[in-house]
């Protein structure tokens, strides 16, 4: 377990939970700062045993055309219509409503990093659902626009982040993808 307190025993901060519960590591900081939090998550991960963090899987080389490939079947699974937008390659990811029935997205694909590129694309499917299923009897008015940017985003991470890096979407993806 952690503990994470202002350089207080864990029984100041809740009870005598160390009696109950064994702290591994104390975290200074209530709430702690973010990389006081990591350092402390990888100091635990160095006290496990047998655990070494190997990744590379995420950067074995897929071909892009595959990629792409992978990316659109994601964007067509989650509901994102190719028949009123597109998937482009380009520098920088970014989504792009031209008005009802046109949503372009971008993503960007790495021989050697394909997770990012479907990521990438997860993120930008977040705003493109969301700007496919705005009223398009009511393009150009408030009502038929983003409410604003930060909901705008919320569903972008909500896709990838949410929905991208669960279990339970993986497991559906990938004995499609075998």
């Amino acid at each position: 377990a952690l503990e994470i307190a202002r350089g207080l025993p864990a029984s100041a901060v809740v009870g005598a939970v160390d009696k109950v519960i064994p702290v591994d590591l104390h975290i200074r900081g209530c709430p702690p700062r973010p990389i006081d939090l990591l350092q402390g998550l990888i100091a635990l991960l160095d006290q496990a045993p047998g655990i070494a963090a190997d990744d590379a899987v995420l950067r074995r080389p897929v071909p892009l055309d595959a990629q792409r490939a992978i990316s659109e079947l994601a964007l067509r699974w989650l509901g994102f219509d190719l028949d009123r937008g597109r998937l482009d390659n380009a520098t920088h990811p970014s989504t792009m409503r031209i008005g009802p029935g046109d949503v372009r997205l971008t993503t960007r694909f790495t021989l050697d990093r394909p997770f990012d590129g479907l990521l990438s694309t997860m993120h930008e499917l977040g705003h493109g659902l969301y700007d496919q299923n705005l009223a398009a009897d009511q393009f150009g008015t408030p009502a038929g626009e983003a409410s604003s940017l930060a909901l705008h985003e919320s569903q972008s991470r909500l896709v990838e982040n949410l929905v991208g890096r669960s279990h339970e979407f993986w497991r559906f993806a990938l004995p499609q993808l075998r």
